[in-house]
């Protein structure tokens, strides 16, 4: 089965939500005490319009503040989430967007009709509390990690894999030949397979090594982090571990075709590519 290839390095949606569900929560926790601070220290009223096509002023309450809050906080992460699949650097974005869309609400306040200049002042500072709020929350979870960058490397090359398994019907056929010899083996029979001499050949995994000598990484999956590594010792090749438990391990560098770059999971190698 083929896996997709990751071809753009994205942040991941999930993360661009939490993150967006934690911003919301703290702008209404930040405008509910602005909103004390005016009606109960300063002694503000605070008016705004009933709706967005009606000019008649209506005060605000708490509950009305907590529902645009949310609102705001809702399209805030609808609009990061699509940033993060369709652009590149949606970071910038984020934070072009949401200021621009921020200060013109902004304008919007201070340019209300009808109401003095302490409710002017009083609805800006709503506003531009709820935008730097808001916006940059959102902007530090659409930053790319290197996990994210570790992630789609790995998803990459099992697409590779999985596509040089499709193509490569045979290679099935000889790992299940290598599979069905028995360990106590002779090690004349093992070599009229093309395998390594008995001194090289681990009785518990399939040898990597093809009879054209070349090294197959594929054979390295599913056996665990220390036979791998033995593995590829043995073939005289170097390794790096790129992802470990979901954790990134040794940079990548300079491309090396002497080299097995694996993933771990668990303990067990779930990925292994040339390079």
């Amino acid at each position: 089965m083929l896996i997709s290839p990751v071809r753009q390095v994205t942040p991941p949606i999930r993360r661009v939500w939490i993150y967006g569900v934690l911003a919301t929560l703290l702008s209404i926790l930040v405008n509910y005490g602005l909103l004390w601070l005016f009606e109960n220290l300063f002694e503000i009223e605070l008016l705004v319009p009933k709706g967005l096509w009606n000019s008649d002023l209506t005060l605000v309450t708490t509950t009305r503040v907590v529902i645009v809050t949310i609102l705001a906080g809702l399209f805030a992460t609808i609009g990061a989430s699509a940033l993060a699949k369709l652009v590149i650097g949606p970071r910038t974005w984020c934070l072009i967007l949401g200021f621009g869309f921020g200060l013109t609400s902004t304008y919007g306040a201070i340019t209300l009709p009808n109401v003095s200049v302490s409710v002017h002042v009083a609805l800006s500072t709503l506003h531009i509390m709820t935008t730097f709020t808001i916006v940059p929350i959102l902007a530090i979870a659409l930053t790319i990690h290197d996990s994210d960058l570790a992630h789609a490397d790995a998803r990459y090359h099992e697409h590779l894999d999985s596509r040089d398994e499709d193509v490569d019907p045979l290679a099935k056929e000889k790992q299940a030949q290598l599979n069905e010899i028995p360990s106590t083996q002779e090690p004349q029979a093992a070599s009229e397979l093309g395998l390594p001499q008995a001194e090289e050949f681990h009785p518990s995994r399939p040898s990597p090594i093809s009879r054209s000598g070349r090294f197959h990484s594929s054979v390295l999956l599913g056996t665990s982090e220390s036979e791998a590594i033995e593995a590829i010792l043995e073939a005289g090749l170097n390794y790096r571990i790129a992802l470990r438990d979901g954790v990134p391990g040794s940079p990548a560098g300079e491309p090396d075709e002497n080299r097995i770059t694996l993933v771990i999971n668990n303990g067990l190698v779930t990925s292994a590519r040339p390079g």
